[in-house]
């Protein structure tokens, strides 16, 4: 599960999509979700 947090005025919001400044938590991810998020920020995901 992938859920997506940013900080807006102080507060911690949770948002739908993935955006500059977010935070990205994923609990128990699927090989997609985790392929997903490597694709979109370029990171190794092994």
């Amino acid at each position: 599960m992938i859920q997506i947090y940013k900080t807006e005025d102080g507060l911690i919001q949770q948002k739908d999509e993935l955006s500059p400044g977010c935070w990205i938590a994923l609990t128990n991810p699927t090989a997609t979700e985790i392929l997903e998020i490597a694709d979109t920020y370029r990171i190794d995901p092994g």
